[in-house]
């Protein structure tokens, strides 16, 4: 699709690991409905018809935020935890992260660890917990198995590998 097109090329401005770990994903497809304005399995990419609608920047964002999961190895972290909660967790540090890169305008609630300090994902995790003692998040999560994430990083690697014997360097996607 030609939106997701751009807002690749505004990731691969912004932060070339990134942009490489979306181009590693076997696809980002197009769902008519979703809970979430995007989520991944850790084999592909899924954005919300309705997310189409947003600025380039903001689905650069939402794309951004997904490659965050894999790279987090969210899924495989998430060890009996309430993935709601975790996944909570898991979104206000990725979004405390990319959003220096990455600005986010569209209209919505975003989950942002607002701490002095950066907090892992688990300490997130707990903090939340020990807060919310009445039920689950609002939010929702997919998580990928080991095995999808594994073969993403894999093939992340294999194209840092290439850049690097290209004499591309860090700047990945360049």
């Amino acid at each position: 699709h030609p939106r997701i097109e751009d807002a690749l090329e505004i990731v691969q401005r912004m932060d070339g690991f990134l942009a490489a770990v979306l181009y590693a994903m076997d696809g980002i497809g197009v769902v008519d409905e979703l809970p979430a304005p995007a989520l991944t399995d850790g084999r592909t990419v899924s954005i919300a018809r309705s997310t189409l609608d947003w600025t380039p920047d903001d689905l650069a964002f939402a794309l951004a935020h997904e490659a965050g999961h894999i790279i987090g190895r969210h899924a495989m972290r998430l060890f009996g935890r309430q993935p709601a909660k975790w996944n909570v967790a898991c979104d206000k540090a990725i979004n405390r992260a990319i959003l220096p890169e990455f600005p986010f305008s569209s209209p919505g609630n975003i989950l942002v660890d607002e701490a002095e300090v950066p907090l892992s994902e688990e300490e997130l995790y707990e903090l939340d917990t020990a807060k919310h003692q009445d039920g689950p998040s609002r939010c929702y999560v997919v998580c990928a198995d080991d095995a999808a994430t594994r073969a993403v990083l894999k093939r992340v690697a294999a194209v840092v590998a290439a850049a690097r014997a290209a004499g591309k360097g860090g700047g990945l996607l360049e």
